[in-house]
């Protein structure tokens, strides 16, 4: 696919299909977001989970219930939910994740799946010391955003508009 077609036909999906996805294209995708740029190439500072078990997307899910009241599965039923941690450096680490986990929805995208950017479900779980220790995470590196990844229920069939964004081109 042509990547600025698969920019145009990315969509935030919010029902997935419970089937896996290839290891194949799993590897596509990590291989994209490891092709993200990293802020002043401290790639130390950065680290990508892959979760497939139901058991601690739940644990999540339950954190991002508790703290926000929101009843929402935090990968909308997909089967696999990418976490971007990172070092908090003041805001840089949001940056890291964004420029990752944009690498890695277009990916989706390009493969034929379904994703959606997840942020405040993903945010809550820093303070979680037991899902923490599930995730495996370097020291010091607390949880950013992550991307839920899968199959969709419906499929988007038709590139997006231009959104009406301000443009200055300053010479």
């Amino acid at each position: 696919m042509e990547t600025t077609k698969a920019i145009a036909t990315r969509r935030s999906i919010r029902a997935f299909k419970p089937d896996p996805i290839k290891d194949s294209d799993l590897q596509t995708i990590l291989r994209a977001a490891k092709m993200a740029p990293i802020g002043r190439g401290l790639y130390d500072n950065v680290h990508i989970t892959v979760v497939q078990k139901a058991s601690l997307i739940d644990k999540i899910a339950a954190a991002a219930k508790q703290a926000t009241g929101n009843d929402l599965s935090p990968n909308y039923g997909a089967s696999t939910l990418i976490i971007v941690s990172g070092k908090p450096l003041g805001g840089l680490e949001i940056g890291n994740a964004a420029c990752i986990v944009e690498n890695m929805l277009i990916a989706a995208t390009d493969l034929g799946l379904g994703s959606c950017y997840i942020w405040g479900a993903i945010h809550v779980t820093k303070d979680q010391k037991d899902i923490i220790a599930e995730l495996h995470l370097p020291d010091g590196l607390v949880p950013v955003s992550a991307a839920a990844i899968g199959y969709a229920v419906t499929p988007a069939d038709s590139e997006a508009e231009e959104r009406p964004i301000g443009v200055n081109v300053v010479k």
